[in-house]
């Protein structure tokens, strides 16, 4: 088969960090406002998404389009993801593998056996703590240093793939942040879902830091 080159976002950024915090190097994705180059002195909203390798396109062709129809604010939208490639199923199980690691407060050994086993690979729980720690302290000084982004407006974005995961938002207040969780069919079963969401998406309304809408249902 032929090589080609790989499709890309317009007013995109990529950006390798190496967390000593959790020991991984994370692959941050950046999608840039239209209006950036134009308004040197703007400061925007931040959107910080989990689970980039999966919804940075997603997320930000939404966030574009409901700007350009002027019923959401300019924003920065910072994809939190890992340096993975093809083939594609390799790199799913393996992200699948980091974010059991990074989404999960607490120990569970028996979900962690049932991961190990779907994945094929080692998985170990309970590295919510020292994530939180690497967004606190590695990434976000860094993307608010690379960018002009409004310190006062920033919001995270995902889901939680187990009921127990729900804790890591709880802990998300100390951060600063508004967040906003959806819920997800598990990829091992057609009846097995994550835990009802409390906190519905918060993109709508960014500029109030208020948790209303219902707009991402993943």
């Amino acid at each position: 088969m032929a090589s080609h080159a790989h499709a890309s976002i317009l007013a995109t950024r990529l950006h390798a960090l190496s967390s000593r915090l959790v020991n991984q190097e994370y692959q941050s994705s950046v999608a840039l406002p239209a209006s950036d180059p134009a308004q040197p002195n703007a400061r925007y909203p931040t959107v910080y998404l989990l689970d980039a390798n999966w919804y940075f396109g997603l997320v930000t062709d939404i966030t574009r389009i409901m700007a350009r129809c002027e019923t959401f604010p300019e924003t920065l939208v910072v994809g939190i993801g890992y340096p993975l490639d093809e083939p594609l199923d390799d790199a799913f199980k393996q992200i699948w593998a980091n974010r059991s690691r990074d989404l999960t407060p607490t120990v569970d050994h028996e979900e962690e056996r049932e991961e190990q086993e779907y994945v094929q690979r080692p998985i170990t729980a309970g590295g919510a703590p020292h994530f939180l720690q690497f967004i606190r302290e590695e990434l976000i000084p860094f993307i608010d240093n690379e960018y002009r982004t409004d310190g006062q407006q920033r919001t995270l974005v995902g889901h939680s793939s187990s009921p127990g995961q729900s804790d890591t938002w709880l802990a998300l207040s100390s951060l600063g942040f508004s967040h906003g969780a959806g819920r997800v069919p598990h990829p091992r079963s057609r009846t097995r879902t994550s835990a009802p969401t409390t906190h519905p998406n918060t993109l709508s309304r960014l500029n109030t830091r208020s948790i209303q809408n219902d707009f991402f249902r993943f």
